[in-house]
Formats: structure tokens, C-alpha cells, sequence
């Protein structure tokens, strides 16, 4: 009789730790992401798993388990490496199952799975999986590293600001083209105009890569990541509130005075709350990586950086508009 300590290639004697490491362990190895050519085992094999740890982690659940095992040991037969395990019987949709549904739903997604990794097949127990994951709401990292998202930004800055002036030039450039008249200095000179630029820019950069990638060129290089509550990338329209909000609600539009208030406002909200207003008007959540060694000196050399690039640019931009 195949048993979930079989599955788990644990002994009935483990303690939670050991259960939960080779739980980690197992998920990782036949996640169905990295089996494409053998998607659907994967898939019955990460059930399988799932399945024996929601039992094996629960005290009450595996008391009662053991119990049920201790009077079936003698139909014990061979098993092959990995099959479904034996249980008690159960009342099929009763109202214990879909409590027990919608439990094991609330406890994946705590555990970082994505709602894609539901093991119930039953559309009742399956709809029960995904309202308990639902319930749990976003998952965020108890230190939310708000040093590190603003430096990911400081970084992204100044790349923001070259493509800006860029752009600017472009526009007078076509600009004059199409009507005839050389608007450039007008252009050029005008406040108004490189704020609204600058803005449009750092909209669609931030869109553009966090859609992409989870994460902006400054976000990499610190490990910050941009996902969904779901464990996904953002989808088009998520990405694009995301940065909508970041940029006028979390950055005042830019606007120096304005700006310096809202990213103190911002701070004080993500230290106190480990989110913010943007990631949550858009259900996303922000992930930091491990700050290795290697990652802590790229991260200074970058910042040390954008420095030197954001002083000459604003120089710049000062004499520009002085």
C-alpha cells in the first residue's frame, strides 16, 4: 500500500521540518513548468505531492491518517516510484470536503503556489481550492527592502531622462517637419513640456518592463521583482495602472517639491504597511532576491553609476531652463 510518507520518500517518524523540506524539494523537481515534454506527469506527480503534504503537515490530519494506516498495514503491496496513496474513504463534495478545499487552497498560496497548481479535478472541490486561494490574499516578503526599490529607481532614472531629451528632440524634429515652422526653441524651452515628457516616458519604460519582465534594468540589477498575487508576470493593463500610479500618486508627477513629500509619504506606508498604494490598486506584489555578494557590488557600482549620470543630466537640463 503506497502511503503519502512514500511519496514524500519520508519516514512515518519525520518531523514537520523534515516533511516540508522534502516537500520543497519534490515540488521544485516535478513543478510541471520544468517538464513541458512531460507536462501532463508532471502535473499528476505535483499533485500527488501536494496532496501527501497538505495531509502530513496538518497535526490533526495526519494523527487521523495514521490512525486509518495502522489498520490497513496488512494490503500493504509493492509500490512503484510514485502513485495516488490510499486514504480513508470519504463522502464525495460533502460539506468537510469543501471546507477541507478551500483550506488547502488558503495554505498554497501562503506556501507560494500559483493558482494554476489547484489538485482537485472535481468542479465543486476545485472552486472551493480557489475561493480559499483567493482568501489569502496577496503574498508579500515581511521586509519589504524600501532602500533597495529606491535605489532600483535611482537607477532607472537617469536612463528615463536620456530617452526623455531624446524623445523631446524627436517630437521638434517632426514637429517641424510636418507643419513647417521651427518650434525647437519653444519646445525645448518649456517645463511643461519636458515634465509631460518625462512622465509619458517613465509610464510606458516601467510598463514596458515589468510587463516584459517583472522588472526594470535598476530592479534587476538589486533583485527586486514585479509579479502578480497569483505568482504571475502583470498583464498588460495591471502594468500599465501600476506605473500609473507609481509615477503620479508614488512620485507626485515628478515635480520636485511634490515628489520629495511623496516618496516620504510612500516610504512611511510601505515600512508601516509592506506594500504600497500602487502595488495594491494593481493586486501586485514585490519580491526581493537574496543580496549576495556579487549582486551587493554590481548594485553599488550601478548606483555609484547613475549618480555621476543623473548630476551631468540634470547640470544640463539646469542650464537648459535657467
Amino acid at each position: 500500500m503506497r502511503t503519502h510518507y512514500d511519496n514524500l520518500h519520508v519516514s512515518e517518524k519525520a518531523s514537520p521540518e523534515v516533511i516540508k523540506g522534502a516537500y520543497k524539494a519534490l515540488a521544485q523537481k516535478w513543478h510541471p513548468d520544468k517538464h513541458p515534454d512531460q507536462r501532463e506527469k508532471a502535473e499528476r506527480y505535483f499533485k500527488i505531492i501536494t496532496r501527501a503534504f497538505e495531509v502530513l503537515s496538518d497535526p490533526k490530519a495526519r494523527a487521523e491518517y495514521d490512525a486509518w494506516l495502522a489498520d490497513r498495514r496488512n494490503a500493504a503491496e509493492p509500490p512503484p516510484d510514485v502513485e495516488p496513496a490510499s486514504e480513508p474513504p470519504k463522502q464525495k463534495h460533502s460539506q468537510s470536503n469543501m471546507a477541507e478545499a478551500w483550506e488547502d487552497g488558503k495554505r498554497s498560496r501562503e506556501q507560494g503556489f500559483k493558482e494554476t497548481d489547484c489538485p482537485y479535478s472535481q468542479s465543486e472541490l476545485s472552486r472551493a481550492w480557489r475561493e480559499g486561494f483567493s482568501a489569502a490574499g496577496p503574498t508579500q516578503d515581511s521586509n519589504p527592502h524600501p532602500w533597495r526599490r529606491f535605489f532600483a529607481r535611482f537607477i532607472d532614472t537617469p536612463l528615463v531622462l536620456l530617452s526623455t531629451l531624446l524623445l523631446i528632440f524627436l517630437f521638434a524634429v517632426g514637429l517641424e517637419a510636418l507643419i513647417g515652422r521651427d518650434f525647437s526653441s519653444q519646445i525645448h524651452g518649456s517645463i511643461a513640456v519636458f515634465l509631460l515628457f518625462a512622465v509619458t516616458t517613465m509610464i510606458a519604460y516601467e510598463t514596458f518592463f515589468i510587463e516584459s519582465f517583472s522588472a526594470t534594468p535598476g530592479k534587476m540589477i538589486l533583485g527586486v521583482m514585479v509579479e502578480s498575487s497569483s505568482g504571475e508576470r502583470l498583464s498588460s493593463g495591471k502594468a500599465i495602472q501600476r506605473a500609473c500610479y507609481a509615477n503620479l500618486v508614488g512620485q507626485g508627477l515628478h515635480i520636485p517639491m511634490l515628489a520629495l513629500g511623496a516618496n516620504i509619504v510612500g516610504f512611511v506606508f510601505l515600512r508601516k504597511t509592506g506594500s504600497t498604494y500602487w502595488d495594491d490598486r494593481a493586486d501586485s506584489v514585490v519580491h526581493c532576491k537574496q543580496l549576495t555578494t556579487l549582486r551587493a557590488l554590481s548594485s553599488i557600482l550601478a548606483v555609484v553609476i547613475a549618480a555621476v549620470l543623473y548630476a551631468m543630466i540634470m547640470e544640463a537640463i539646469g542650464r537648459k531652463f535657467h
